[in-house]
């Protein structure tokens, strides 16, 4: 939850299905920030590995969000795929 009492994630495990659902990623069209966020990165990771996996072992990066700081991530690029 933030600061105000929403929910800014949530998982839900219905019978053998999963969903994860983040509120995290909105950006203003003239920003990329927010996608680039750590928070956001290491939050939709380890969301996707809960609903592939039903578990969580990635670990939080030290440059995770805080009250004092926010790490973007500029040097991000698409992996190779081929």
């Amino acid at each position: 939850m933030n600061n105000k009492g929403l929910r800014l994630g949530n998982l839900i495990q219905d019978g053998k299905g999963r969903v994860f659902h983040s509120v995290l990623g909105h950006t203003d069209k003239n920003s990329l920030n927010s996608v680039k966020c750590a928070g956001f990165i290491t939050t939709l990771l380890r969301g996707a590995e809960w609903v592939v996996t039903g578990d969580v072992t990635q670990t939080i990066s030290s440059d995770f969000p805080n009250a004092k700081a926010v790490t973007i991530w500029e040097d991000l690029e698409a992996p190779d795929t081929k």
